[in-house]
Protein backbone atom coordinates (compact mmCIF):
# COMPACT_ATOMS: atom_id res chain seq x y z
CA UNK A 1 0.00 0.00 0.00
CA UNK A 2 1.29 3.19 -0.82
CA UNK A 3 1.10 6.65 1.71
CA UNK A 4 -0.43 9.42 -0.21
CA UNK A 5 -0.91 13.01 0.66
CA UNK A 6 -2.62 15.71 -0.92
CA UNK A 7 -1.96 19.35 -1.95
CA UNK A 8 -3.66 21.85 -3.50
CA UNK A 9 -3.12 21.62 -7.10
CA UNK A 10 -2.90 25.36 -7.83
CA UNK A 11 -0.45 25.40 -4.79
CA UNK A 12 2.87 24.80 -5.90
CA UNK A 13 4.19 26.01 -2.91
CA UNK A 14 2.73 23.21 -1.21
CA UNK A 15 4.61 20.04 -3.15
CA UNK A 16 8.30 20.65 -2.22
CA UNK A 17 7.01 20.31 1.62
CA UNK A 18 5.54 17.28 1.15
CA UNK A 19 9.27 15.64 0.17
CA UNK A 20 9.60 15.85 4.16
CA UNK A 21 7.02 13.13 5.12
CA UNK A 22 7.21 9.86 5.36
CA UNK A 23 4.98 8.81 2.02
CA UNK A 24 5.32 7.51 -1.17
CA UNK A 25 2.80 9.41 -3.34
CA UNK A 26 1.04 13.13 -3.77
CA UNK A 27 -3.14 13.70 -4.52
CA UNK A 28 -3.61 16.86 -6.54
CA UNK A 29 -6.67 18.62 -5.19
CA UNK A 30 -9.43 21.04 -6.69
CA UNK A 31 -12.50 22.24 -4.69
CA UNK A 32 -14.47 24.49 -6.94
CA UNK A 33 -16.29 25.37 -10.31
CA UNK A 34 -13.90 28.51 -10.28
CA UNK A 35 -10.86 26.33 -10.56
CA UNK A 36 -11.73 25.00 -13.70
CA UNK A 37 -11.53 28.21 -15.63
CA UNK A 38 -8.69 28.33 -18.12
CA UNK A 39 -5.83 30.17 -16.27
CA UNK A 40 -6.53 28.14 -12.88
CA UNK A 41 -7.18 24.78 -14.61
CA UNK A 42 -3.67 25.58 -16.92
CA UNK A 43 -1.70 26.31 -13.14
CA UNK A 44 -3.15 22.88 -12.12
CA UNK A 45 -1.80 21.05 -14.86
CA UNK A 46 1.37 22.54 -15.01
CA UNK A 47 1.85 22.01 -10.87
CA UNK A 48 0.91 18.40 -11.47
CA UNK A 49 2.71 17.67 -14.53
CA UNK A 50 6.19 18.72 -11.35
CA UNK A 51 4.41 16.43 -8.97
CA UNK A 52 4.77 13.49 -12.05
CA UNK A 53 8.47 14.58 -12.53
CA UNK A 54 9.21 14.38 -8.56
CA UNK A 55 7.09 11.52 -7.75
CA UNK A 56 6.64 9.72 -11.12
CA UNK A 57 2.82 9.35 -12.94
CA UNK A 58 1.95 6.19 -11.15
CA UNK A 59 2.26 8.26 -7.50
CA UNK A 60 0.24 11.13 -8.48
CA UNK A 61 -3.56 11.10 -8.67
CA UNK A 62 -5.97 13.89 -9.45
CA UNK A 63 -8.78 15.21 -7.35
CA UNK A 64 -11.85 16.97 -9.57
CA UNK A 65 -13.50 19.39 -7.81
CA UNK A 66 -16.57 18.75 -6.39
CA UNK A 67 -18.69 22.62 -5.65
CA UNK A 68 -20.43 23.94 -8.36
CA UNK A 69 -19.07 21.29 -10.59
CA UNK A 70 -22.31 19.29 -11.39
CA UNK A 71 -21.11 17.06 -14.79
CA UNK A 72 -24.13 15.33 -15.41
CA UNK A 73 -26.09 18.66 -16.82
CA UNK A 74 -23.60 20.82 -17.29
CA UNK A 75 -21.85 20.27 -20.32
CA UNK A 76 -18.77 22.46 -19.34
CA UNK A 77 -17.90 20.32 -16.06
CA UNK A 78 -18.44 17.26 -18.37
CA UNK A 79 -15.89 18.27 -20.60
CA UNK A 80 -13.47 19.13 -17.89
CA UNK A 81 -14.05 15.54 -16.33
CA UNK A 82 -13.27 14.11 -19.57
CA UNK A 83 -10.36 15.97 -19.91
CA UNK A 84 -8.98 15.21 -16.94
CA UNK A 85 -9.42 11.81 -17.38
CA UNK A 86 -7.32 12.20 -20.73
CA UNK A 87 -4.61 14.14 -18.82
CA UNK A 88 -4.26 11.43 -16.77
CA UNK A 89 -3.78 9.26 -18.97
CA UNK A 90 -1.43 11.33 -21.19
CA UNK A 91 0.89 11.64 -17.87
CA UNK A 92 0.22 7.95 -16.64
CA UNK A 93 -1.33 9.22 -13.43
CA UNK A 94 -2.82 6.82 -11.18
CA UNK A 95 -6.03 7.81 -11.41
CA UNK A 96 -8.76 10.66 -11.22
CA UNK A 97 -10.96 10.60 -7.98
CA UNK A 98 -14.54 12.40 -8.48
CA UNK A 99 -17.57 13.00 -6.81
CA UNK A 100 -21.37 12.15 -7.73
CA UNK A 101 -21.80 16.38 -7.18
CA UNK A 102 -24.96 16.16 -6.73
CA UNK A 103 -25.22 18.60 -4.13
CA UNK A 104 -29.19 20.07 -3.89
CA UNK A 105 -30.88 21.82 -0.91
CA UNK A 106 -32.24 19.98 2.15
CA UNK A 107 -34.82 18.27 2.70
CA UNK A 108 -34.26 16.58 -0.77
CA UNK A 109 -38.19 15.25 -0.79
CA UNK A 110 -38.05 16.31 -4.24
CA UNK A 111 -34.63 13.70 -5.91
CA UNK A 112 -35.32 10.78 -7.49
CA UNK A 113 -32.39 9.18 -6.08
CA UNK A 114 -32.18 5.86 -8.13
CA UNK A 115 -32.63 8.08 -11.14
CA UNK A 116 -30.04 10.40 -10.29
CA UNK A 117 -27.76 7.31 -9.11
CA UNK A 118 -27.78 6.10 -12.73
CA UNK A 119 -27.35 9.32 -14.31
CA UNK A 120 -24.42 9.58 -12.21
CA UNK A 121 -23.21 6.36 -12.99
CA UNK A 122 -24.01 6.79 -17.25
CA UNK A 123 -22.01 9.85 -17.21
CA UNK A 124 -19.20 8.18 -15.84
CA UNK A 125 -19.08 5.48 -17.81
CA UNK A 126 -19.38 7.32 -21.17
CA UNK A 127 -16.16 9.13 -20.10
CA UNK A 128 -14.62 6.07 -19.34
CA UNK A 129 -15.54 4.87 -23.00
CA UNK A 130 -14.43 7.53 -24.33
CA UNK A 131 -10.53 7.74 -22.92
CA UNK A 132 -8.95 4.56 -22.29
CA UNK A 133 -5.48 3.59 -21.26
CA UNK A 134 -4.06 2.76 -17.68
CA UNK A 135 -5.70 5.82 -15.30
CA UNK A 136 -8.53 4.90 -13.30
CA UNK A 137 -11.78 7.23 -12.83
CA UNK A 138 -13.40 6.36 -9.48
CA UNK A 139 -16.64 7.29 -8.03
CA UNK A 140 -15.65 8.24 -3.50
CA UNK A 141 -18.84 7.95 -1.16
CA UNK A 142 -20.28 10.56 0.17
CA UNK A 143 -21.22 11.43 3.97
CA UNK A 144 -24.79 11.34 4.40
CA UNK A 145 -25.21 15.00 6.27
CA UNK A 146 -23.12 18.07 5.77
CA UNK A 147 -22.07 21.45 7.80
CA UNK A 148 -24.52 23.18 5.14
CA UNK A 149 -27.63 23.09 4.04
CA UNK A 150 -26.69 21.18 0.69
CA UNK A 151 -25.97 17.53 0.69
CA UNK A 152 -24.95 14.94 -1.61
CA UNK A 153 -26.18 11.25 -0.07
CA UNK A 154 -26.72 9.44 -3.21
CA UNK A 155 -23.51 6.94 -3.06
CA UNK A 156 -23.38 7.37 0.88
CA UNK A 157 -23.85 2.98 1.73
CA UNK A 158 -21.64 0.28 -0.01
CA UNK A 159 -24.91 -0.71 -1.81
CA UNK A 160 -25.19 2.36 -3.26
CA UNK A 161 -22.29 1.66 -5.50
CA UNK A 162 -24.11 -2.21 -6.50
CA UNK A 163 -24.50 -0.15 -10.13
CA UNK A 164 -20.75 0.26 -10.67
CA UNK A 165 -19.62 -3.47 -9.66
CA UNK A 166 -17.97 -5.21 -12.40
CA UNK A 167 -17.45 -1.96 -14.53
CA UNK A 168 -14.48 -0.28 -15.72
CA UNK A 169 -15.85 2.71 -13.20
CA UNK A 170 -14.15 2.14 -9.85
CA UNK A 171 -14.53 3.24 -6.32
CA UNK A 172 -12.91 5.30 -3.96
CA UNK A 173 -13.34 4.49 -0.59
CA UNK A 174 -13.35 7.27 2.20
CA UNK A 175 -13.59 6.06 5.70
CA UNK A 176 -14.20 9.51 7.73
CA UNK A 177 -17.20 9.79 5.44
CA UNK A 178 -18.33 6.63 5.98
CA UNK A 179 -17.83 6.39 9.74
CA UNK A 180 -19.20 10.10 10.11
CA UNK A 181 -22.45 8.51 8.26
CA UNK A 182 -22.67 5.74 10.25
CA UNK A 183 -22.42 8.61 13.37
CA UNK A 184 -25.53 10.64 11.86
CA UNK A 185 -27.77 7.83 11.56
CA UNK A 186 -27.18 6.47 15.15
CA UNK A 187 -28.41 9.87 16.23
CA UNK A 188 -31.64 9.78 13.62
CA UNK A 189 -32.05 5.41 15.17
CA UNK A 190 -31.83 7.41 18.81
CA UNK A 191 -34.29 10.23 18.09
CA UNK A 192 -31.81 12.79 18.41
CA UNK A 193 -32.06 14.09 14.62
CA UNK A 194 -35.28 13.74 12.39
CA UNK A 195 -35.10 11.22 9.57
CA UNK A 196 -37.19 13.96 7.36
CA UNK A 197 -33.27 14.88 6.62
CA UNK A 198 -31.78 11.31 6.08
CA UNK A 199 -33.27 10.34 2.45
CA UNK A 200 -30.87 7.69 2.39
CA UNK A 201 -30.92 6.07 5.47
CA UNK A 202 -29.40 2.92 6.46
CA UNK A 203 -27.44 0.82 9.73
CA UNK A 204 -24.38 -0.38 8.79
CA UNK A 205 -21.82 -1.73 10.53
CA UNK A 206 -18.29 0.17 9.79
CA UNK A 207 -16.54 -2.58 7.90
CA UNK A 208 -19.21 -3.32 5.43
CA UNK A 209 -17.28 -1.37 2.58
CA UNK A 210 -15.21 -4.88 2.90
CA UNK A 211 -18.76 -5.99 0.87
CA UNK A 212 -17.14 -4.05 -2.30
CA UNK A 213 -13.58 -3.87 -1.74
CA UNK A 214 -12.93 -5.80 -5.44
CA UNK A 215 -14.17 -2.45 -7.50
CA UNK A 216 -12.45 -0.54 -4.63
CA UNK A 217 -9.34 1.06 -5.93
CA UNK A 218 -8.30 3.61 -4.01
CA UNK A 219 -8.76 5.12 -0.45
CA UNK A 220 -9.57 8.26 1.51
CA UNK A 221 -8.43 7.88 5.52
CA UNK A 222 -8.98 10.85 8.31
CA UNK A 223 -11.41 10.24 11.38
CA UNK A 224 -13.95 13.50 11.78
CA UNK A 225 -14.96 15.29 15.71
CA UNK A 226 -18.44 16.26 16.06
CA UNK A 227 -22.17 15.67 14.11
CA UNK A 228 -23.26 17.76 11.80
CA UNK A 229 -27.20 18.30 12.81
CA UNK A 230 -28.90 20.71 10.66
CA UNK A 231 -31.53 22.03 13.23
CA UNK A 232 -29.00 22.52 15.94
CA UNK A 233 -26.14 23.70 13.84
CA UNK A 234 -23.68 21.04 15.48
CA UNK A 235 -21.11 20.24 12.78
CA UNK A 236 -18.77 17.97 11.74
CA UNK A 237 -15.04 18.47 11.55
CA UNK A 238 -13.44 16.06 9.44
CA UNK A 239 -9.61 15.10 8.70
CA UNK A 240 -8.43 14.72 12.27
CA UNK A 241 -5.83 11.80 13.74
CA UNK A 242 -8.04 9.11 15.10
CA UNK A 243 -7.11 9.57 18.29
CA UNK A 244 -9.38 12.83 18.31
CA UNK A 245 -12.22 11.52 17.09
CA UNK A 246 -15.41 10.81 18.70
CA UNK A 247 -15.75 7.12 17.34
CA UNK A 248 -12.83 6.29 19.26
CA UNK A 249 -9.39 5.18 17.53
CA UNK A 250 -9.97 1.02 17.60
CA UNK A 251 -12.80 1.69 15.18
CA UNK A 252 -9.86 3.31 12.52
CA UNK A 253 -6.93 0.96 14.10
CA UNK A 254 -9.08 -2.04 12.70
CA UNK A 255 -10.54 -0.05 9.26
CA UNK A 256 -6.77 0.70 8.30
CA UNK A 257 -6.07 -2.95 9.36
CA UNK A 258 -8.47 -4.37 6.79
CA UNK A 259 -7.49 -2.13 4.09
CA UNK A 260 -4.23 -3.38 4.35
CA UNK A 261 -5.58 -7.12 4.47
CA UNK A 262 -7.40 -6.55 1.40
CA UNK A 263 -5.85 -4.10 -1.25
CA UNK A 264 -3.23 -4.58 -3.81
CA UNK A 265 0.29 -3.22 -2.95
CA UNK A 266 0.09 -0.75 -5.83
CA UNK A 267 -3.42 1.01 -4.87
CA UNK A 268 -2.73 4.43 -2.73
CA UNK A 269 -3.97 5.29 0.59
CA UNK A 270 -4.58 9.38 0.97
CA UNK A 271 -4.29 11.15 4.08
CA UNK A 272 -6.74 14.08 4.39
CA UNK A 273 -5.94 15.73 7.31
CA UNK A 274 -7.11 19.01 8.35
CA UNK A 275 -4.10 21.82 8.97
CA UNK A 276 -3.81 25.20 10.60
CA UNK A 277 -0.73 25.57 7.83
CA UNK A 278 -0.42 23.10 4.96
CA UNK A 279 3.40 24.03 4.50
CA UNK A 280 4.44 22.72 7.94
CA UNK A 281 2.07 19.26 8.43
CA UNK A 282 2.04 18.47 12.13
CA UNK A 283 -0.92 16.41 12.38
CA UNK A 284 -0.09 14.87 8.84
CA UNK A 285 2.94 13.69 10.06
CA UNK A 286 1.40 12.80 13.36
CA UNK A 287 -1.44 10.35 11.49
CA UNK A 288 0.98 8.80 9.29
CA UNK A 289 3.72 7.91 12.12
CA UNK A 290 0.27 6.48 13.62
CA UNK A 291 -0.56 4.71 10.77
CA UNK A 292 3.02 2.95 10.05
CA UNK A 293 2.77 1.60 14.19
CA UNK A 294 -0.45 -0.12 12.66
CA UNK A 295 1.24 -2.39 10.29
CA UNK A 296 4.79 -2.04 11.05
CA UNK A 297 7.29 -1.82 8.31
Amino acid sequence: MKFSVPFLATDIEQLPFLRQYDHDAVEAILFKREDLKEDRWDLSWRNIEQAVKIYGGEQVSFHFPIKDSQYVEDPFVFARLLESLQRASDLNLRGVVVHSNQLEPLPWTHVDMPLKRAQVIEALLTIREKVKGNSFIALENMPVMDNSVLIDPLFAFPVDFAGLMGTEVKIIWDVCHFTNTIANIAEVMEGKQKALYYPNIQQVDYLDFLSISSQIIHWHFSAFKGVANPETGSTCKEGVHPSKSDFGELIYRKSLGKILECAPQDQHIVFEIQEENYLSRVETEKTIKWARSVVPG
